[in-house]
This record gives structure tokens, sequence and C-alpha cells, in this order.
């Protein structure tokens, strides 16, 4: 892919500064991206660059998902450890536990993010 190193400044009104912000959250995208999608767009190019940023979450649900990571980053050390045929119970119960716990997650952002 190209270097991007060109700059552009432009203004907008209040109203189109409303409408565009509206729009870049609504799918979810930088502002760059949505440009670079209406230039290509315009000269028929096609785009494989559209980057969504990740949907904003609140501190509690930070703080869960990190405690999963850590779990998870702790179970496959211990499973990593082990030798074949030596995962014990307990660890594969954590294991599809969290697996639940992440995918119940996906759900509601997705929810969120169709409410939106």
């Amino acid at each position: 892919m190209e270097e991007k190193n060109k700059r552009y400044n432009f203004r907008l009104t209040a109203k189109d500064a409303f409408f565009l912000d509206r729009k870049l959250a609504k799918n979810n995208i930088r502002f760059s991206t949505y440009i670079r999608d209406l230039v290509a767009r315009d000269f028929n190019r096609k785009v494989n660059y559209l980057n969504p940023m990740p949907p904003k979450i609140d501190g509690e649900t930070q703080m869960e998902l990190n405690k999963i990571g850590v779990n998870l980053n702790q179970i496959s050390k211990r499973l990593n450890q082990k030798k074949e045929g030596e995962y014990s119970i307990e660890l594969v119960v954590s294991l599809k536990q969290l697996i639940d716990t992440i995918a119940n997650i996906q759900n509601q952002i997705k929810d969120v993010q169709n409410a939106n």
C-alpha cells in the first residue's frame, strides 16, 4: 500500500460536522478511512483498507475483559507445560467457561452496535 503523506484541511458548518460525526459513529469508522473510501469510489477503485474502530466500552467491561485475558494466559501456560493426555478436567472446564463468557460479551457488544 502506498505511503499516506498528503494532508488536507477543510472547514464544515456545525450542521455538516454533526451529520459527518453521526455517519462515522454509525458505521464505526475513522474520518480518514471514510474520506479515502469516498475518493476510491469516485475513481471506481477497489477499497481494501476499511478499518472500523473498535467499539467503545465502559471501564467495568474493560476490567472484565482484562481478567478474562489474564485467565486465558494462565490456562494457556498450564496447558503448554503439560504433556499430551495430562490435561486436568479443571483446566478444560475453566477454558469452556471463559469461551462462553467471551461469546456472551461479543453478543452484548453486537447488540449495542446494532442499537446505535
